[in-house]
């Protein structure tokens, strides 16, 4: 399978990650019963991967696993 290397910045910090196929293994979820819809995750997800509808959704095709949202969810919500 092909590897595609991303770099991206969250904070001052720059950040390498490394996409097998176009799935990570342990690529974010979302436990809908859990998401209060708050938003944080979307304010700090450095790929703009996230939108807010009823609850938060990862758009899996520009997630680059680097689990922000999962550190920022106050509900945990979002596992790996």
């Amino acid at each position: 399978m092909p590897r595609e290397q991303h770099f991206f910045t969250l904070g001052n910090v720059k950040i390498l990650t490394w996409i097998i196929g176009r799935r990570c293994k342990n690529m974010p979820k979302v436990i809908e019963a859990e998401c209060v819809a708050c938003g944080a995750c979307v304010d700090v997800c450095p790929q703009d991967a996230i939108v807010m509808e009823d609850v938060a959704v990862i758009i899996q095709d520009k997630c680059v696993d680097c689990s922000a949202c999962v550190d920022e969810c106050p509900s945990d919500a979002i596992v790996e």
